[in-house]
């Protein structure tokens, strides 16, 4: 499956994609000395509860950049809750794991 990473790894942005433009744009800066650990994006073509594409984790050996499609496979998945602000609501997020360095050759085919 192809995934399209947002904010690469030990990145201290925070990007997102600004639809009207078509272009990733900066949303803000992380705390200091905070990074992101992993490649975080999304994969193109669903879309979560949220309404946005289902957000992805890579984990790999490699680094990447933001707008970088790559073709994973995926290898689990986890279901989280996120708290929006300060309201009580919450709204379940999915984030799937992805590898491609730990994953056989003949896996990723």
């Amino acid at each position: 499956m192809d995934i399209i990473i947002e904010t690469p790894k030990g990145s201290t942005l925070k990007y997102v994609w600004d639809k009207p433009l078509r272009l990733f744009r900066i949303k803000k800066k992380l705390a200091e000395g905070l990074v992101f650990p992993f490649d975080f994006g999304f994969i193109p073509g669903t879309r979560g509860e949220d309404g946005d594409p289902l957000d992805i984790m890579v984990v790999a050996e490699f680094c990447t950049f933001p707008n970088c499609v790559m073709e994973c496979c995926l290898t689990g998945c986890i279901q989280a809750m996120q708290s929006v602000g300060h309201k009580k609501n919450t709204q379940t997020r999915y984030t799937i794991f992805i590898s491609t360095s730990t994953l056989p050759r003949i896996a990723l085919e």
